[in-house]
């Protein structure tokens, strides 16, 4: 019932040479990649593991020794085996004051105060700790007071929101406190907004992708232990929700994640089949999600053929199903699996018992399949599912199958595997056509077509098809079942162009959000907004006209969000520059300005309160961070500007200074973080057992492919890299890194066999060459160092340390984890550390 991995998309570049082994990797790999709990929950920061080597002796010695400059680049080496350590932290400072860099002293210092202070002798390290800073800056912390008070202001904004339930916007101003003095107190607030859950449906239903939290926050030791008393099938977790008992033995998280995005998929579910929200017709449904394919033949009668992957079980109101990753599926594929099943249950209330046709039956259960799960647990409907729009694409162009053959097979079971992509397509363009009017004629003639299989009566196929979806459209243009044909395959072709093609696309994607929202179809305006908003996510016009559209319809919290979105948008555009912006050509004051009365009017506070703190915020920032870079302290102007930055958004000055400061000095804030250390179960994702740690490295030995993800939090931007050695290529050897590996996909970086090396994506159906990169030395050990440094958008690519390749992201490709990757032989990675 299931199609694998099977498609290689062609691409229009430059040719890549990824053979048969990459096509079998397409087929074949095991993307534990994001495992699917950390994928949805916040995790918690991982901190590797600290390696018995670095204790700090080494960096101690040599600077009671008398030489500085060897200890501070002794004490800098062991700070990628423990960033944070407070300890390691002030020895470094110490170390740089000695080699005559009061910079980097006052800046490890204050490093250091952040970090948690050593258990041993808590207060006076502290105390030790101030005085230290007090003596190295020349400003005497000036700069504390104005984050301080710029903290105080967000805080108690985001309360005064949270109050009035403006929970996306609190939920937004708690998160920039995040590197404040009142961390914890926002953290508190956030956590009082997780645990109400008409706040958690009211971000989850809001279509903005705000950081929800499933359930509860654990660290990876805490996981490690519960999910350990559940490890096997008969102490499986149950996780019960209103609607849906998960029982699994995948994980805590992994369960919780489930009810949570099962849950929202059961309010859309009602909302297509218009079943009455909460309760109606429907029985509880029971999920059981298994760990391997041999559990779910051992409890489930072992009566599902190979091809099975998972079923809805009618008469039992049962969905069963398990994680195919293990046969070389991606993780979206057990998310799209999960909601196709469980949209079975409101088919057979629609049609109890009775046969109807399978592109109805299976075409809407592969609709669901559409939905998309967000990084922070919140799923979004009335998507495209690549896997079946290029197929579909494909098949229209081959003209096989024919239409009319998908319509009309009407017998019990499943069609074969090509139809599915038309049944999907006939289902997406029937609930998603608009006529001129911008009014969905078909949407109704579905619902009454499904409803016409209540009675089980003897009929022609075909001529029923005709009748709902052409007699009664009583439109001109379209009177025969090849006329139909016709309109729905210039529609897909459509659809496809704009899914497919550049960010440009999105103009034509606003033309129609337009048209809807002129023709007050407003729902599906804001589908559109948003659609657009996913190819060219830096357009502050598109961002304005969907808060206007959401105002209109009295979301204030959605509209007010988006208005400062678009707000902060056109702060991280330069002076003078002009916008589009509802309709008019506007510099870049006047649609601030703009945006400013549009939020004042939906919530004054926030217009006027918030707009006063940032400004006086914005301009303090910049005046002590040029301070600081006179009196010669351009890491702690560097880090004072990165905090700003975080506390208040992108925005050109800060921006164009912290450049300028850092091309000046050649100061650079940024860490590497090792993290390769410790236990890789507690600090990695393995999907294959050979992933073993070594001394200095991660090995991996493997004749099928297999992924080794990190845990560790990412900030937006950061690099990533690692020293990658193949002991044995294998016949189809490919190794290397992933990043942005998500439920949904994931992009690599691998070195082949001939020693090519190149960058690719693996999403949900196919494995897609984008550009070769460049070879590794033409002879002697396959070895090369591999890296990649995300800045906003865009991704740089680096091979043996020489930029090889640039080149833009959206936003939902890069929200992921980064991670190894070895197929087909053994390879050793060391050195694999991040920096930020």
């Amino acid at each position: 019932r299931r199609e694998r991995w099977c498609e290689v998309e062609d691409v229009d570049e430059a040719p890549v040479n990824i053979d048969v082994g990459a096509r079998r990797l397409a087929r074949g790999l095991r993307i534990v990649g994001a495992s699917l709990a950390l994928v949805v929950c916040a995790r918690a920061a991982v901190t590797p593991a600290r390696s018995v080597t670095s204790s700090g002796e080494s960096a101690r010695a040599l600077l009671g020794a008398g030489n500085a400059a060897e200890a501070l680049k002794a004490a800098t080496a062991e700070l990628e085996l423990a960033p944070d350590d407070a300890e390691l932290l002030e020895l470094a400072s110490r170390a740089a004051e000695a080699s005559g860099s009061p910079d980097a002293a006052l800046w490890y210092a204050r490093l250091a105060s952040r970090s948690d202070a050593p258990a041993k002798d808590a207060k006076k390290f502290t105390d030790a700790l101030a005085a230290r800073i007090a003596a190295l800056d020349p400003l005497q912390q000036k700069d504390r007071a104005g984050l301080d008070a710029y903290a105080t202001a967000l805080l108690s904004l985001g309360q005064k929101a949270a109050t009035k339930k403006f929970y996306l916007n609190a939920v937004e101003l708690f998160e920039r406190c995040k590197n404040t003095a009142l961390a914890a107190k926002a953290e508190a607030e956030l956590a009082k907004i997780h645990g109400n859950k008409k706040a958690v449906e009211a971000l989850l239903d809001s279509g903005i992708d705000v950081p929800v939290r499933a359930k509860k926050k654990r660290s990876a030791e805490a996981t490690a232990r519960e999910d350990a008393k559940h490890a096997d099938w008969e102490h499986a977790h149950v996780i019960k929700g209103d609607n849906y008992t998960i029982i699994t033995d995948m994980g805590i998280d992994t369960g919780e994640a489930m009810s949570l995005a099962m849950e929202q998929m059961n309010r859309y579910y009602r909302k297509v089949f218009h079943v009455k929200e909460r309760g109606g017709d429907t029985a509880r449904v029971t999920i059981r999600v298994y760990k391997t394919r041999a559990e779910f033949d051992d409890n489930e009668d072992g009566e599902q053929a190979p091809g099975v992957k998972g079923f809805f079980r009618p008469g039992a109101n049962e969905v069963a199903t398990y994680d195919t990753r293990e046969e070389g599926f991606a993780p979206s594929f057990l998310w799209s699996t999960l909601f196709h099943e469980a949209s079975h249950q409101f088919t057979h209330l629609i049609a109890p018992g009775n046969l109807i046709p399978a592109w109805l039956n299976e075409g809407t259960a592969s609709y669901f399949e559409g939905a998309r799960l967000l990084p922070n647990g919140s799923v979004e409907t009335n998507l495209v599912p690549e896997g079946r729009l290029a197929p579909l694409k494909a098949s229209i162009g081959a003209n096989s199958p024919r239409l009319e053959s998908v319509v009309t097979y009407f017998q019990p079971g499943s069609y074969e595997g090509s139809y599915y992509p038309f049944g999907w397509g006939l289902v997406y363009f029937l609930l998603n056509y608009e006529n001129a009017q911008c009014e969905r004629i078909y949407e109704p003639l579905y619902r009454e077509y499904m409803l016409a299989y209540k009675s089980g009566a003897t009929h022609n196929v075909k001529d029923r098809f005709v009748e709902y979806f052409v007699t009664r459209v009583k439109d001109p243009e379209v009177t025969s079942f090849a006329d139909f044909e016709k309109r729905w395959k210039a529609w897909i072709l459509m659809l496809a162009d704009n899914y497919f093609g550049p960010p440009e696309k999105a103009d034509a994607i606003l033309a129609q959000a337009r048209k809807q929202r002129d023709k007050q179809k407003f729902d599906a305006a804001i589908e559109s907004y948003r659609w657009a908003l996913s190819k060219r996510p830096d357009d502050p016009g598109a961002e304005f006209e969907l808060a206007s559209v959401l105002e209109s319809q009295r979301a204030a919290d959605a509209a007010t969000y988006s208005y400062r979105r678009a707000l902060g948008l056109l702060r991280q555009r330069a002076e003078g520059s002009s916008v589009e912006l509802g309709g008019k050509s506007l510099d870049r004051a006047a649609a601030i300005d703009l945006c400013v009365q549009r939020v004042t009017k939906l919530d004054a506070l926030l217009g006027t309160e918030l707009r006063a703190a940032e400004g006086t915020f914005l301009e303090a920032s910049l005046a002590i961070a040029s301070e600081y870079a006179g009196a010669q302290r351009s890491l702690v102007a560097l880090d004072r500007l990165d905090r700003a930055r975080a506390a208040l958004g992108e925005e050109q000055s800060l921006t164009d200074l912290r450049a300028e400061i850092a091309k000046s000095s050649g100061a650079d804030t940024r860490r590497w973080r090792r993290i390769d250390q410790g236990d890789l179960a507690l600090t990695w994702d393995v999907s294959n057992p050979e992933f073993k740690k070594g001394p200095e490295s991660i090995v991996a030995r493997t004749g099928v492919p297999a992924t080794c993800i990190s845990k560790a939090e990412l900030p937006a931007s950061y690099a990533f890299e690692t020293r990658l050695s193949v002991k044995d290529p294998g016949e189809r050897g490919m190794f290397g890194i992933v990043f942005g590996a998500n439920a949904n996909a994931m992009q690599i970086v691998v070195l082949m066999a001939n020693r090519s090396v190149q960058l690719a994506e693996l999403d949900g159906n196919r494995l897609r060459p984008i550009k070769p990169l460049g070879r590794a030395q033409a002879d002697g050990p396959l070895e090369v160092t591999l890296a990649i440094e995300v800045v906003g958008n865009k991704v740089e690519f680096f091979v043996d340390g020489k930029s090889v390749n640039k080149r833009p992201y959206r936003p939902d490709e890069l929200a992921g984890d980064v991670g190894l990757l070895v197929y087909d032989g053994e390879g050793q990675f060391q050195n694999v550390r991040l920096r930020y």
